[in-house]
C-alpha cells in the first residue's frame, strides 16, 4: 500500500526520471509514494526527485519536540564575542556540563584540517577542536577527535549554507558532544587564538521550525508545490545486522518514514471501520493514495516557523504544515485539486504581461461521514505584506455544503493584477541561492474551510513574474553601405514595451542557430537542452577591471527553444575555444553551479573559463539568467581564454549539455568570430512599461562567422 523513498537527487525533475514516472505509475495501482524532499536547504527549486512526482508525498524536515541548539559561545577574541548557532549531530553524546577553552583547528599545526586523518594518540587531550567538513563521514571526524583524547569536535562548513545534523557513517559509538557551525562562525576559530564555551544551559528550542537543511521548493519543472508535507525527523532507527543496536536517523530521510507511518495509520484507521467520533465513520473505507495524500495535507498544522526564532515557513518549505495524524483521522472530509491531484493548489509560474489574469481550478471535496457537513471558505495569505499588496487575490464561494458520503466539487479563481506584482527579483547567478527573493515574488497561504469543529485547509502557491511585452518596428534589413537602413531611410529601430513589467534589453550579434529537437519522452531521462541562437558581444574594459592591464569582457548569449527554470539544471552551455585555429580546442567556456570546486551546491550559477593545457580553471563572473527564461549570457574576461587579440579570428565548438540525466543535448559546429569584430551590435537601454525606445544599428568593424 505505501512505499517509503528516503533518497532523492537535487534540482529534481519529475518528468524526465524513470523513478519519478514509476512513482506515478505505482500510484495508479494504488501504492502511495512517501519520498524525501532533500537535505538541499532553504534554496530555491532544490527539492529532490523522486519526491517531486505528481502524486508522490514529498516530505520536509522539521524538528522533533526535543530538539534544541546550544550557542557556541566566543570568548577571545573579544572583537568576536558572543552567542553562535552550533548544531548538534545526534548521534554523539549529548553535552551534560560546560566545556570550555581554546578552539584547536585541526592538528594545531596546519595539518589535518578536515580530520579525516587519525590524529596522534594523546595529542588532542583535553582539546575542543575544529575540522572542516568534506572527504569523509561527519561521524568519522568526531571520532577521531574523540580517539585523540578530544573531548569536544565541531565541524566548520566549508561553503555558504546553515549548518545542520549530519548523517552518521556507521561505526564504533561517538562519546563525545559534536557541533557543527557554518562557514562564517567557522572562520572565526580558523583565524586562531579563539576561545569558546559550550553550555548545556545556553540553548534555543527549535520544536515547531523547519530544520535548516530541508530542501525548498517549488518544484523545478512546472513550479507546483512541492515539498507537500512535513513530518519531524531526527530519530532512532534499528540498525541494519546488529539485532537489537540502533542509530541516529536524521535529514528528510528520517523525516519521511514518519509521515510513511502516518499515512499507514490512516489506511489502517479507515479500513478498520472503527467510530472515532460519534458516528463520524461507521463503514470500512478503503482510501486512495490521492485520499491519503489530501487528507494529510488537510489537517496538517500550519503555524511553523522557517527558523526557531523566525517568520512563518513559506509553503515551498512546508506544503501543506507539519503532519498531524489524529487530526487525519478525525476528519469528516478531505479536499483536493481536482485536476491537479493534490491536496493543494499549485497555480505554478505566471508572466503577467497584460492588466491581469484569471486562473481558475476546481476544488472536490468528499464527505466520509454520516451526516451533512457544511463549511464557511476564507483565503488566508501566508504574510501580511503579500495581502497588502493587492496584486495576488483569490475568490471562493462563502459556503459549501456536502452531503452525507458525498461529494461535491466548487471553483477558486485566483486574480493577479499585473501592474501591481513587485518588480522580478530572481536571477539563477549572484542570487541563485537567495530564498529571501523567491519569498518576496512569490504569493502563498492556505484556504480555509472550517466547520466550526474540525477545519481543513488547502495550500496554495502562486509564482507570477511582472513581464514585459516589446514589440519592434519590423523591416527588411538593408545593410548597404555598411549601416541598417530602416524606414525612410532612417538607420534604426523602434522598441515599444506594451506590458506592465520593465524590457530589460541587450543585444548581441548573431553567430549560429540551431533547428528544434524533439524532447524526450515521460521518464527517458531526456530533456535535450536545446540551443536555438547563439550571440557574442565584446566591451573594452579599463585597467584593473581584469587585470592590471586594459582588456576585454566577452559574453556569450544563448537562446534555447525552451524556458529553463535554474541555470543549474539540467542544462549547461559549453563553448570550446580554439584559439589558435589549429584544429584543437584550447579553453571551454561553461556555466555551472558556484559549487564546482567543493562539497555540496552552492545554488548560484556562475561563468567558467577551463584552459586545457594546465587544467587552470577561473571564474570571474556570475552567469545572467533570470529565472524561468530561455536566455543565458556566459561573460568572461580576455585574460581567461589567453588574451586573445582584438580581431583575431576564434573558432568555437559550442554545447548544450544535460549535466543531469547524461542523455542527448545539442551542438553547434564551426562557429567563428572575433573579439570586438561583432557586426551590427548596437546599445539598448531598459524600457520602462508603456515606454519606447529608439536604437541605431552601426555596422560591424570586421569579419564575423556564422555557424550551421
Amino acid at each position: 500500500d505505501i512505499v517509503n523513498m528516503s533518497l532523492g537527487g537535487s534540482y529534481g525533475q519529475p518528468f524526465d526520471d524513470a523513478l519519478s514516472a514509476a512513482v506515478d505509475n505505482a500510484t495508479k495501482l494504488g501504492v502511495l509514494t512517501v519520498a524525501a524532499s532533500g537535505n538541499g536547504g532553504d534554496l530555491p527549486y532544490i527539492t529532490s526527485s523522486p519526491g517531486a512526482a505528481a502524486t508522490a508525498i514529498a516530505v520536509a524536515q522539521t524538528h522533533v519536540p526535543a530538539d534544541f541548539f546550544p550557542f557556541m559561545t566566543v570568548l577571545e577574541p573579544r572583537s568576536e564575542e558572543g552567542d553562535y548557532q552550533a548544531i548538534f549531530q545526534p548521534w554523539s553524546a549529548p553535552l551534560t556540563k560546560v566545556i570550555q577553552g581554546p578552539a584547536q583547528y585541526g592538528d594545531g599545526a596546519g595539518g589535518n584540517l578536515n580530520g579525516c586523518v587519525p590524529f596522534a594518540p594523546g595529542s588532542l587531550d583535553g582539546s575542543i577542536v575544529m575540522v572542516d567538513r568534506g572527504a569523509c563521514f561527519f561521524s568519522e571526524k568526531i571520532r577521531n577527535i574523540q580517539d585523540a583524547g578530544g573531548v569536544l569536535g565541531i565541524i566548520a562548513l566549508v561553503s555558504a549554507g546553515p549548518p545542520f545534523p549530519g548523517g552518521f557513517g556507521g561505526g564504533s559509538a561517538i562519546t563525545i558532544p559534536g557541533f557543527m557551525i557554518g562557514r562564517a562562525n567557522g572562520g572565526i576559530l580558523r583565524s586562531g587564538g579563539a576561545e569558546v564555551r559550550f553550555d548545556p544551559s545556553n540553548v534555543n528550542l527549535q520544536v515547531g521550525s523547519v530544520v535548516d537543511s530541508s530542501s525548498r521548493g517549488p518544484q523545478l519543472q512546472d513550479n507546483g508545490i512541492k515539498p507537500d508535507l512535513a513530518a519531524p525527523g531526527a530519530s532512532v532507527s534499528a540498525q541494519v545486522g546488529t539485532g537489537t543496536g540502533e542509530r541516529a536517523f536524521g535529514g528528510t530521510s528520517g523525516a519521511t518514514p514518519m509521515a510513511a507511518g502516518a499515512a499507514a495509520l490512516l489506511l489502517q484507521g479507515y479500513r478498520s471501520g472503527f467510530d472515532f467520533d460519534k458516528g463520524l465513520r461507521g463503514s470500512k473505507i478503503r482510501l486512495s493514495p490521492l485520499e491519503v495524500k489530501a487528507l494529510l495535507m488537510n489537517t496538517s498544522e500550519v503555524n511553523i516557523r522557517n527558523t526557531d526564532e523566525g517568520p512563518l515557513a513559506p509553503v515551498t518549505r512546508i506544503g501543506g504544515g507539519e503532519v498531524r495524524e489524529d487530526r487525519a483521522l478525525a476528519s469528516p472530509a478531505a479536499a483536493w485539486d481536482e485536476d491537479g491531484l493534490t491536496g493543494a493548489l499549485g497555480f505554478g509560474f505566471v508572466d503577467v504581461a497584460g492588466g491581469s489574469v484569471n486562473i481558475t481550478k476546481r476544488v472536490r471535496l468528499r464527505n466520509y461521514s454520516s451526516s451533512p457537513v457544511t463549511y464557511r471558505l476564507a483565503t488566508t495569505f501566508r504574510f501580511a505584506d503579500d495581502e497588502a499588496n493587492g496584486a495576488v487575490t483569490l475568490s471562493v464561494p462563502p459556503v459549501v455544503s456536502v452531503g452525507a458520503g458525498e461529494d461535491t466539487v466548487f471553483e477558486v479563481v485566483l486574480n493577479i493584477e499585473g501592474a501591481l506584482l513587485r518588480d522580478n527579483l530572481m536571477d539563477s547567478g549572484r542570487h541563485g541561492n537567495d530564498p529571501g527573493r523567491l519569498t518576496v515574488n512569490e504569493y502563498d497561504g492556505y484556504l480555509v474551510l472550517d466547520d466550526g469543529y474540525r477545519p481543513i485547509h488547502l495550500a496554495w502557491h502562486v509564482l507570477p513574474r511582472k513581464a514585459a511585452r516589446v514589440i519592434a518596428t519590423r523591416a527588411i534589413p538593408d545593410f548597404a553601405g555598411g549601416a541598417f537602413r530602416g524606414p525612410v531611410g532612417s538607420s534604426t529601430l523602434k522598441l515599444t514595451n506594451t506590458g506592465v513589467g520593465a524590457a530589460q534589453n541587450d543585444a548581441y550579434a548573431l553567430a549560429a542557430l540551431s533547428p528544434d529537437l524533439p524532447r524526450g519522452g515521460r521518464g527517458q531521462g531526456s530533456p535535450t537542452p536545446d540551443l536555438r541562437a547563439i550571440g557574442v558581444r565584446t566591451f573594452q574594459v579599463p585597467a584593473g577591471f581584469c587585470s592590471a592591464d586594459p582588456s576585454y569582457v566577452m559574453v556569450f548569449a544563448v537562446n534555447t527553444w525552451e524556458r529553463q527554470t535554474h541555470a543549474n539544471f539540467p542544462g549547461i552551455y559549453w563553448f570550446d575555444l580554439d584559439t589558435d585555429r589549429d584544429g584543437t580546442p584550447d579553453f571551454a567556456v561553461f556555466n555551472s553551479d558556484l559549487g564546482l570546486r567543493q562539497p555540496g551546491v552552492d545554488g548560484r550559477n556562475v561563468t567558467w573559463a577551463l584552459e586545457y593545457s594546465t587544467g587552470d580553471l577561473s571564474s570571474f563572473f556570475f552567469t545572467e539568467h533570470a529565472i524561468n527564461t530561455a536566455n543565458t549570457a556566459l561573460a568572461i574576461c580576455g585574460e581567461q581564454i589567453g588574451s586573445v587579440p582584438l580581431f583575431q579570428e576564434i573558432d568555437a565548438t559550442v554545447f548544450a549539455i544535460d549535466i543531469f540525466f547524461g542523455g542527448i543535448g545539442d551542438v553547434i559546429e564551426r562557429v567563428t568570430f572575433a573579439p570586438l569584430a561583432e557586426g551590427f551590435v548596437t546599445s539598448v537601454a531598459d524600457i520602462p512599461s508603456g515606454g519606447s525606445a529608439l536604437i541605431s544599428v552601426p555596422g560591424g568593424n570586421g569579419a564575423f562567422g556564422n555557424g550551421a
